[in-house]
């Protein structure tokens, strides 16, 4: 039986930012980025946020944005988590 080979990035490269797969979705759903911030039950400013990488994607925005899109809220909880440990490690080794 065969199996995948993993897919492994170098230590050096940031883990994207799951905004950036949310950013691409509405994009796809050719929503308003307002309308989109309604459906979810969030700020504009909220989404922005999220958006432009300043804010992390919650486990809560994460389902509620599954649930409106289909996206699996798995996928962006565990990216927002790689972004946040890839950081926490470069933090780190810099102090």
């Amino acid at each position: 039986m065969k199996t995948a080979a993993a897919t492994v990035r170098h230590a050096s490269i940031e883990p994207g930012h799951p905004g950036a797969v949310v950013a691409e979705v509405i994009a796809a759903l050719a929503v308003s980025k307002a309308e989109m911030a309604r459906r979810l039950g969030v700020t504009r400013a909220a989404l922005y946020n999220v958006l432009t990488e300043r804010s992390a994607v919650s486990a809560d925005l994460a389902v509620r944005f599954e649930a409106a899109t289909g996206t699996s809220a798995d996928l962006l909880v565990a990216m927002q988590a790689s972004h946040d440990l890839w950081r926490a490690r470069v933090a780190f080794e810099a102090a």
